[in-house]
């Protein structure tokens, strides 16, 4: 889950089996029937996952959002200094579920005024979630000292 070198680590995404899977079936349907094969291929495309970067040299948290079946597709960058953190919370998304528990939305609490912030725009399940977030509240309790 963690990645370490000399001055940042990175908590990475787990590979989205949904995306990779509806990837390879709306591959194989566009050819035989497309009009099966694209409702797959774009629910595979619309996939996310999310990495967490800390870059202790900035004292900066990096999120990275970028497409599960495409690494460059639909990507986006979010950068927060330690200092502006106040906490992290877990959100529950009852709307969605992954591997049979709920989702759930990891936000950023600010103290700078600019409000809360999602930082993952793909689904976690509920327990990825708070082990995500308690490994985030950890890193920043160990950079405060």
């Amino acid at each position: 889950m963690t990645d370490s070198s000399h001055h940042s680590s990175v908590i990475k995404a787990e590979s989205n089996t949904l995306a990779n899977i509806f990837g390879i079936v709306g591959c194989a349907c566009c050819f035989l029937c497309p009009c099966i094969g694209c409702p797959f291929l774009t629910v595979a495309l619309l996939q996310k996952s999310t990495d967490f970067k800390f870059d202790d040299e900035r004292k900066e948290l990096i999120v990275h959002n970028y497409g599960s079946l495409f690494n460059s597709c639909c990507s986006s960058t979010m950068e927060f200094s330690y200092d502006s953190i106040s906490d992290i919370e877990v959100e529950v998304d009852p709307s969605s579920t992954v591997n049979g528990e709920n989702g759930c939305h990891i936000i950023l609490l600010s103290n700078d005024g600019s409000g809360p912030h999602t930082l993952n725009r793909g689904f976690i399940a509920l327990s990825k979630g708070n082990k995500i977030a308690q490994s985030i509240k950890n890193k920043l309790a160990n950079s405060q000292h």
